[in-house]
């Protein structure tokens, strides 16, 4: 079972401010983001698998870069 706390999404949230990620994230998903952190401060973590799962999508969407696809798609063509 997967569990998030506060203090995983704080860090997201504040590695996403650094580097600018956020300018590629929706206001929806922006907004996710914070109430999920808002939720988690709460709650203490969040448990739901349905929401992890979205979390994650969301930071793996924020974290790609243009490096990271294209080394994806030389993996996946098998030239490295």
């Amino acid at each position: 079972m997967k569990v998030i706390s506060h203090k995983d999404l704080l860090s997201i949230w504040n590695r996403c401010l650094r580097n600018g990620s956020l300018g590629k994230l929706s206001k929806i998903e922006k907004a996710f983001l914070r109430a999920s952190i808002v939720y988690s401060k709460i709650k203490g973590k969040i448990i739901n698998e349905k929401l992890i799962e979205k979390i994650e999508s969301i930071f793996r969407r924020s974290n790609s870069t243009e490096r990271n696809k294209k080394i994806c798609r030389k993996i996946h063509k098998g030239r490295l």
